[in-house]
């Protein structure tokens, strides 16, 4: 349980930070249609911060917040497991 704590916890909260961003700017950065011509927002100059797009933002406000939530959470009881280990050493 503490090697998943210590380790793939963080692993997995970054990952879903990762995905959340990604379906956030994913559109930004990749062109939709067809033809070579076709321009990607980035290559516009637009922002990613544009009100066409306000439900990308819902996921990476998602993502911040899973995230973070995973990482404390796990965090926690991993400081909690090491209290409890020392506290039955000294016994």
């Amino acid at each position: 349980m503490r090697f998943y704590l210590k380790y793939i916890n963080p692993l997995v909260a970054l990952s879903i930070l990762g995905l959340c961003t990604w379906i956030w700017l994913g559109h930004y950065f990749l062109a939709t249609g067809k033809g070579a011509d076709i321009l990607t927002a980035f290559d516009k100059g637009l922002s990613p911060f544009n009100l066409d797009s306000v439900f990308h933002i819902y996921f990476f406000a998602k993502g911040l917040f899973g995230s973070s939530i995973v990482f404390i959470v796990g965090h926690a009881y991993l400081s909690y497991l090491n209290r409890a280990n020392e506290k039955n050493d000294a016994l």
